[in-house]
């Protein structure tokens, strides 16, 4: 459905459903998160940056599938810790930024947390949950992490935590990564078509993974 929707109804759609939700929070005296000023910058008609996360929607469209961030960013409250049908404001805010890099090609319009798990990531083919971990926390494991991580963060374990899982989040809502909601140990991982459009639109993913695979098949043939 989201692919072949018009760039400014996806957007529009996720106007509306945002505006619903803030105001469903207000109308119960919930709380608001800060974060639903930037994100509306962006959605509504009025914001101040509308028209440029119009054109990079319509960049990646026929990419990315928005169906799913339709489907459940307007749900004002979750259904307990892993309810699969509700988004954080602040992964909406790692959405809008992924969208922004992969429209423009710039791998560091993303958040921090975010580019050093998809560099690692896809250096490897995958993270194991200790190795996506320590790509965001300074924590030795010695030989339990078997993946060459190039890029190294020195979070707190709590800030590590909760990024990983919101960039976990990022990529299941934007259908780059099959893994569920909630499933701590699991690998961070992508789908086929998630690595292809990483290598694609990032020039410096692509040239790891060309590094890696070339020292792969060295080894392979030494053997």
């Amino acid at each position: 459905m989201g692919k072949a929707m018009k760039a400014s109804t996806i957007v529009n759609k996720l106007a509306a459903s945002v505006s619903n939700r803030v105001q469903l929070l207000v109308d119960a005296g919930e709380h608001v998160a800060s974060e639903f000023k930037k994100i509306n910058e962006l959605y509504q008609a009025d914001g101040k940056h509308r028209g440029s996360f119009e054109r990079a929607v319509e960049t990646v469209k026929d990419q990315i599938d928005f169906d799913l961030l339709l489907k459940i960013i307007g749900k004002a409250k979750q259904d307990g810790a892993n309810d699969s049908n509700y988004v954080q404001a602040k992964v909406i805010e790692k959405i809008n930024k992924l969208i922004f890099a992969l429209a423009n090609k710039d791998l560091r319009a993303t958040d921090n947390h975010t580019r050093s798990l998809m560099v690692n990531a896809m250096l490897n083919g995958k993270l194991s949950s200790k190795a996506a971990f320590a790509t965001l926390v300074k924590v030795e494991w010695g030989d339990e992490i078997s993946e060459m991580l190039r890029e190294r963060n020195n979070y707190t374990a709590g800030t590590g935590s909760t990024q990983l899982s919101s960039t976990k989040e990022t990529m299941r809502i934007l259908g780059l990564s099959a893994n569920a909601k909630g499933t701590k140990n699991a690998d961070f991982t992508f789908t086929e078509e998630g690595q292809a459009l990483f290598c694609e639109r990032f020039e410096k993913i692509a040239a790891l993974v060309q590094s890696a695979e070339q020292i792969e098949e060295e080894l392979s043939t030494e053997e």
